[in-house]
């Protein structure tokens, strides 16, 4: 799980607790749903090894920061358009990006990535 927040600097105590208290939540929530998929038979939506971790999402908004010089917020947006665009999960887009194959700066890419990612 990964957190962010507006402030520069450590957490507060309190927020820190608060953070911990979410992170506790989340996992306890993501459990228990894989574990009545397991046992109805069902492969674990909520916890899959078949998706990417976050780290290449951050990878390929860095990727997009450089191509586009935007900032790491718009950068993750255009991902995002791009993958509702395209019909495709970010994860999916993401990718594209690391392979070199999504260069946003290069119209080109647009068409034949589409057709590789589905």
């Amino acid at each position: 799980m990964t957190l962010y927040r507006a402030d520069t600097g450590p957490l507060a105590p309190a927020e820190l607790d608060g953070a911990k208290l979410l992170t506790h939540l989340a996992a306890l929530r993501m459990l228990s749903s894989a574990i009545r998929d397991v046992e109805a038979g069902r492969t674990p939506t909520s916890v899959s090894v078949a998706q990417p971790s976050g780290r290449h999402v951050h990878q390929a908004t860095g990727m997009v920061v450089a191509q586009l010089d935007l900032t790491a917020e718009d950068a993750l947006l255009v991902l995002r358009a791009r993958a509702f665009a395209d019909g495709l999960p970010l994860h999916a887009v993401a990718q594209g990006v690391i392979e070199r194959r999504i260069d946003f700066r290069d119209p080109r890419t647009t068409d034949s990535a589409r057709k590789e990612d589905r």
